[in-house]
């Protein structure tokens, strides 16, 4: 439990600085009335005066802002686009921390593996289970992991005499496992206590315990040349029992010090296991071949892990919010831009019908054009009405846009008003021209991308219809 409180304690101290932020953000100005949103909120803006006040905040985020929502201060802008990605980015390191506590505490809670050195058993019915022990020596600080059976928890010996009966013609062959004959026996046999489709109880015994376990293990570690043993099967069935002698020849086995190791550590866990197998928990050893280890189940206190990783979401969500700002920068220039030949259009047919300029971008900013452009539109008959120049109010209209075209347009209105070009009226039709062919060009080319996107789709079908036509075929094979 000791990494649950932990990562406890880390979740409690980033509550603790989100509620502190919180109060040192209460002053902030929020929309939000109540609730947990509005503390989130004043967290991030909190961060974001901070981030003003360091300088933290990018220029070309700025820029963005200001493309996207011209009307509006660009400081108003800034403080509350970093103080929502404040919020996000804090609210969702601390769900995140006390989601991981969360999920770790009832996993510890749950394990098998309790007070470092008990491993908590099944109830009476319960069957055996296989875990993964990690057992680390105390002194040297090296882990290995162990397959071990916990074996349920049983009844007194008086209360488990129910027997049952011989199945004297196939156990020989039953038990052979990977080997060939019992005349020839170098790897572990399956000694099974049942027999599938025979109602049976079968307890096995060994003649020579050094050689062969009751279990099947076979102790040929040590062996230097070939052994006889026998093993005794009590086959019983209610008041029925029989007693099957099965001689087996052991031969030596090659194997490393490692792996005699681990056999050794698996024999004394058993053992140890079954001497206290009517004990409601299990107290494993504190030493294994004379050294004295560390208990811990494999797989579990690794949820620790997931912190780093919350720090990096947390990291792309800072970094994918200025993505998403720079993608609708592109989105809205890419709809002004679409918007440029009706706008045109209409520019050429008022001005040829006899109205001024003024006139004609006073008469477009009322009608009905695309939001985004004709909000820059007013933008540029507020700038003319508050005694802006008009050349310079045009050449802001024309960067806002963020088009070429539309600095092109800005350009030809500038250079009319300067000199007086007669053949503005001409010009403005040309430009109109090629803003329809511009327009042309631009639906040939999204129809492109669209059968493009199309391509993956339609071959996913063409496999489907492939695979319907043909596995008739095969299957009439």
């Amino acid at each position: 439990m000791k990494q649950s409180y932990v990562l406890g304690v880390i979740t409690l101290l980033l509550f603790l600085l989100w509620l502190v932020l919180a109060y040192l953000g209460r002053r902030e100005e929020t929309k939000e009335e109540k609730g947990i949103q509005k503390l989130a909120m004043q967290v991030g803006l909190y961060l974001a005066k901070q981030a003003k006040l360091r300088g933290w905040m990018k220029p070309h985020v700025k820029i963005r802002l200001a493309a996207l929502y011209p009307t509006r201060e660009i400081d108003e802008l800034c403080r509350e686009y970093y103080g929502k990605k404040f919020a996000i980015v804090a609210s969702f390191l601390l769900m995140g921390s006390a989601f991981v506590w969360l999920i770790t505490f009832v996993s510890q809670r749950d394990s098998v593996l309790q007070n470092s050195r008990e491993l908590v058993r099944g109830g009476y019915e319960a069957e055996d289970e296989e875990i993964s022990l990690v057992i680390t020596q105390e002194d040297t600080g090296i882990s290995r992991v162990y397959e071990h059976t916990l074996l349920g928890r049983t009844y007194p010996k008086e209360e488990l005499e129910q027997m049952a009966k011989a199945l004297e013609g196939q156990l020989p062959k039953l038990i052979l496992g990977e080997n060939v004959d019992t005349k020839h026996i170098r790897s572990d046999l399956v000694l099974s206590a049942k027999v599938e489709d025979y109602p049976f109880q079968i307890d096995w015994a060994s003649s020579d315990y050094s050689l062969a376990d009751s279990d099947g293990t076979i102790l040929n570690v040590e062996l230097t040349e070939a052994k006889e043993a026998e093993l005794t099967a009590l086959l019983s069935y209610r008041d029925y029992e029989k007693e099957l002698t099965i001689p087996i020849t052991i031969y030596p086995v090659n194997l490393s010090e490692e792996e005699k190791q681990d056999r050794q550590i698996r024999k004394q866990l058993d053992l140890s296991d079954k001497s206290q197998q009517e004990e409601e928990t299990y107290v494993l050893p504190e030493t294994l071949r004379g050294k004295r280890v560390n208990y811990a189940i494999s797989g579990e206190g690794q949820l620790w892990l997931l912190l780093p990783l919350l720090l990096v979401i947390a990291v792309l969500l800072y970094v994918g919010k200025d993505k998403d700002l720079e993608k609708e920068t592109v989105l809205r220039r890419k709809k002004i831009e679409r918007a440029y030949p009706s706008f045109v259009g209409k520019f050429v047919l008022l001005y040829g019908g006899g109205m001024s300029i003024r006139k004609v971008l006073e008469r477009l900013g009322k009608d009905d054009l695309q939001p985004d452009l004709r909000e820059e539109l007013l933008i540029l008959i507020r700038d003319l009405h508050n005694g802006i120049l008009e050349q310079g109010a045009l050449e802001m209209f024309g960067r806002r846009c963020g088009c070429a075209s539309y600095i092109k347009f800005a350009g030809l209105l500038i250079s009319n008003l300067k000199k007086g070009n007669t053949e503005f009226t001409q010009q403005m039709k040309e430009e109109a021209d090629a803003a329809f062919l511009m327009r042309r060009n631009l639906a040939r080319k999204l129809g492109e991308e669209a059968g493009t996107k199309l391509c993956f789709p339609m071959i996913l079908m063409l496999g489907v219809v492939m695979a319907v036509i043909m596995m008739p075929a095969f299957l009439s094979f």
